[in-house]
């Protein structure tokens, strides 16, 4: 939860006293961080820059070499709060991200292997914080102004692709929880309130090591052990794992026909995490936490008097203990739709409903409500193969539950352009 620091208007007549090491390295880290992440992003977009011409063509595509691939997009949202929350006004929010990928094989002869690099830089304020006071959040990866390395390390894959191993500085986002619920703005279709309690997600990575496996043609296993104490870090590097004895713990099975004409998917997984949690109730510590969801999603192509339109379903389910979280259980379902309107196949539309029921033990400790939802719908423009443009609406029921604030539900809107190099 977010803290509004005051400013005193007193004045320190102490001798300045100089800040302890640890501060100063920290600072020294993060500086550092910053420098390699501006670095980085000039380094991607700079052979895009070079061999782009002076208006943006009708159509492009990133620079992908035999060695080397980069990528770079640019996202701007701006929203705003037209009703309820603690008060009416706008945000925009900018999110750079670069990246690049080696290829082993055509570096050095190593088969299967390749090195990812990635940064972002994210700019802007946010709408939840500073309008709405939801709990959820208005907008994934709703992080405050920072600039940092996202991910790094090595990937390999073995056995003709049936194992990927990845280690490094990496994010859980990509391979547990994911859906179809990632099309929508709404941080409750992404990660979501019951992801495990400092599991580096969203804008933020840790050092892990992540296992995928084929079993079959549609059966898959995933699992990976990640440092979870990346949380309140500024976004600076670690290099040990895990610090402090604090690792969490995924673990994802499923199945998936992925190669089928009406693909469908449907995932089960669980998470444990050691890092001591704060006990709702007698305000002591508990010994770790942990969690558990279910996924299923649904694909109908081929509708449609031209049979280029696409129907996706999907449907979220998770739950964690109720004596030391915040919501003991979460649900999400939404319908995408693309080709609605007669000559926008690539356009699609989406409605979303999102769910984060309280714990018992959190609305007795600080008088809040049962929970809070969200429901949004959203047009999504496919203006060109390298730019979209969305349009969307957002409904907040019963925000405020951070203190237990029962604030007016808050109607937000928007409009969000994503470039891709």
């Amino acid at each position: 939860m977010n803290q509004i620091q005051s400013r005193s208007t007193n004045v320190n007549t102490q001798p300045t006293q100089r800040p302890p090491t640890r501060t100063l390295r920290a600072a020294g880290l993060r500086t550092l961080h910053r420098l390699a992440a501006t670095a980085l992003a000039t380094v991607c977009a700079l052979p895009h820059l070079l061999s782009a011409p002076l208006l943006f063509p009708a159509e492009r595509s990133g620079l992908s070499g035999e060695r080397l691939a980069t990528s770079a997009s640019y996202a701007a949202t701006a929203m705003g709060d037209i009703e309820g929350g603690l008060a009416r006004g706008t945000a925009f929010k900018g999110n750079l991200v670069v990246g690049c990928v080696a290829d082993l094989s055509a570096l050095s002869g190593w088969t299967g292997g390749s090195l990812f690099l990635s940064a972002v830089d994210t700019q802007g304020n946010s709408l939840s914080r500073a309008y709405v006071g939801d709990t959820l959040g208005t907008r994934k990866d709703d992080e405050p102004p920072a600039a940092h390395l996202f991910e790094f390390g090595l990937e390999q894959s073995l056995f003709a692709g049936d194992v990927d191993l990845k280690a490094g500085q990496i994010a859980v986002t990509d391979d547990f929880f994911h859906s179809f619920s990632g099309f929508f703005t709404h941080n409750a279709f992404n990660w979501g309130p019951n992801g495990a309690s400092g599991a580096p997600a969203g804008p933020d990575s840790a050092f892990g090591l992540r296992a995928h496996l084929k079993c079959g043609r549609a059966v898959y296993l995933t699992a990976g052990a990640y440092d979870n104490s990346v949380q309140g870090d500024g976004h600076a590097p670690r290099w040990d794992f895990p610090a402090g004895g604090k690792a969490v713990l995924f673990v994802e099975t499923g199945w998936a026909n992925a190669d089928a004409p009406n693909p469908s998917r449907l995932s089960l997984g669980a998470w444990t995490s050691r890092a001591p949690r704060m006990d709702n109730e007698g305000g002591g510590l508990l010994r770790g936490n942990c969690g558990s969801y279910l996924v299923a999603e649904h694909t109908v192509s081929g509708l449609g008097e031209s049979g280029g339109h696409v129907l996706r379903a999907f449907v979220r389910l998770a739950c964690s203990p109720a004596d030391r979280n915040q919501f003991g259980e979460q649900a999400d379902a939404g319908v995408l739709y693309s080709g609605l309107l007669p000559g926008r196949e690539a356009d699609t539309v989406g409605a979303g409903f999102a769910q984060a029921a309280t714990s018992a033990s959190w609305r007795t400790a600080h008088a809040a409500g049962a929970g809070e939802q969200a429901v949004e719908v959203k047009y999504q423009v496919r203006a060109a193969p390298w730019c979209t443009v969305e349009f969307f609406v957002q409904r907040i029921l019963h925000p405020g539950l951070p203190d237990g604030r029962h604030l007016r539900d808050a109607q937000a809107i928007g409009v969000a352009d994503q470039f891709t190099l």
